[in-house]
């Protein structure tokens, strides 16, 4: 568990760190995220918005073609990852390379004091997209995104500030970035989120060990639930679910 107030203060070192040294030098600078949720990947992402740079978040479960297609396209320019797929990084390739287990302690020694220079029209996000045609398409999203956003996670997932939040999308795509991140913290909701490779009764597990009070998943998650054993009966009032 991570407190907001934990997360935030070290958000401002992180861009320190990074303009210190050289790597982050001009706002829009792109930064690919390889990252399961964790401290780590929160901390960058949110460090990375703050500085006004770019943020290219990467599912660490892709192999070297996809992660090599998404960093040369987005033009990345640093790369925070896990530290297994640190040596998977050409220098070639980007310039800069921090792997998680290196991050934290980068950054304990800068300043918390950072002033923010963004707008609501700055670049914040890189996102590929697999689309059922060629290769994936790159989405660009600003800054504005994230009030865009609130309104829909107000009212269509009914998300509250005393909720317990959790969206099973990794934040490698969109609904775990903006629906499973940015959108419920502009509540100061607590949000939670699934690390490495799903299993279903793990997740049965969390729900309930963080009573977690809100959930969106895609059908097949629920599908994967129904299929596990663990649950003998789903049920759903007022529309279909096709799960």
């Amino acid at each position: 568990m991570i407190g907001t107030f934990r997360l935030w203060n070290q958000c401002n070192p992180l861009k320190s760190r990074c303009q210190a040294f050289g790597k982050l030098e001009n706002a829009g600078d792109r930064v690919a995220l390889i990252l399961f949720p964790s401290l780590e990947f929160y901390v960058s992402l949110f460090g990375i918005l703050k500085r006004g740079a770019v943020g290219i978040p990467c599912l660490p479960l892709f192999g070297p073609e996809a992660i090599e297609y998404r960093l040369t396209r987005a033009e990345a320019k640093m790369a925070i990852v896990t530290e297994e797929k640190k040596n998977l990084i050409d220098k070639n390739m980007v310039p800069h390379v921090i792997s998680d287990k290196e991050l934290l302690k980068l950054i304990q020694n800068e300043s918390a004091s950072y002033k923010i220079n963004t707008s609501a029209k700055t670049l914040a996000m890189i996102q590929f997209s697999s689309g059922t045609t060629g290769a994936p398409k790159p989405v660009y999203y600003n800054h504005e995104a994230a009030a865009l956003t609130t309104v829909n996670a107000r009212l269509c997932v009914n998300l509250r500030e005393d909720d317990r939040y959790f969206c099973t999308s990794s934040p490698a795509w969109g609904c775990g970035i903006w629906y499973g991140s940015v959108a419920p913290l502009t509540f100061g909701t607590a949000i939670g989120a699934y690390s490495g490779k799903f299993d279903p009764e793990t997740l049965l597990k969390a729900l309930e060990h963080f009573e977690i009070t809100n959930m969106s998943a895609a059908p097949l998650v629920y599908r994967m639930l129904r299929n596990c054993g663990k649950i003998d009966t789903f049920s759903t009032i007022g529309s279909f679910l096709p799960i």
